[in-house]
Formats: structure tokens, sequence, C-alpha cells
């Protein structure tokens, strides 16, 4: 059986005050820009993708998007690789790629959504 005390909360708020604090000195050293990689894929289908989010002064100003190891199940009409710069960001729907987020509103959302106690 499993418990949640008062500790293992504590440790939890701590463990993301941590990964907050690093972020906020990154922020400042990098001057708040910044490169990710978000991977996922389908062991049903046998391919794999990636997205790239691109982010200068705190602004995203990429998302690049591309099919990665077998692309066989792919169907032909479908682009596999692209590149939306800063004016068409999210000009793709429903194109499998990730959510343009900056660190600032995946800290936010993690504080606020998806790591609050339920």
């Amino acid at each position: 059986m499993f418990s949640c005390s008062s500790d293992d909360e504590l440790n939890y708020q701590n463990d993301f005050e941590k990964s907050q604090s690093a972020w906020w000195d990154f922020k400042k050293y990098s001057n708040n820009s910044y490169k990710y990689v978000i991977s996922g894929g389908t062991v049903f289908l046998a391919y794999d993708w990636e997205t790239t989010i691109t982010v200068s002064n705190g602004k995203i100003i990429r998302r690049h998007f591309k099919y990665t190891g077998s692309t066989e199940n792919i169907p032909d009409n479908v682009p596999l690789e692209w590149t939306e710069e800063e004016n068409e960001i999210n000009s793709r729907q429903n194109s499998g790629a990730d959510e343009t987020l900056t660190f600032d509103q995946i800290y936010s959302k993690a504080e606020n959504e998806w790591l609050i106690k339920r």
C-alpha cells in the first residue's frame, strides 16, 4: 500500500522549485533563447517523429517536424518533413507535430495543470 505523507509532498515541491530555479538561471544565461526536441512514435505503425521548437528572446520562431525511422507506412501525400517559421507557427493543424510552448509556458502548465494534486 502506498501513501503520501507531508514529507513526500514537500520533496515533490522542492524538486519542482529546484528545476524551475535551474531554468531561470539558464534563461538568463541564454538570453531566453534555446531549442528543444520532442520525440514520439508508434509501435503499431512502426514509425517515429520529432518536433523541434526554436525560441529566440522568449518568442517561438520556428517549429520543425520530421518523421524518422521507418516511414514506409506513411501515406505518399503526407510530407515527411516540414518547417514553420515565425509568422506561420501552428499553421499546420492535425499534422502530428507537438504543441509549441516556451519553457515559461511549460513550467506554468506543470505547476497549474500537470502536477497538481488530484
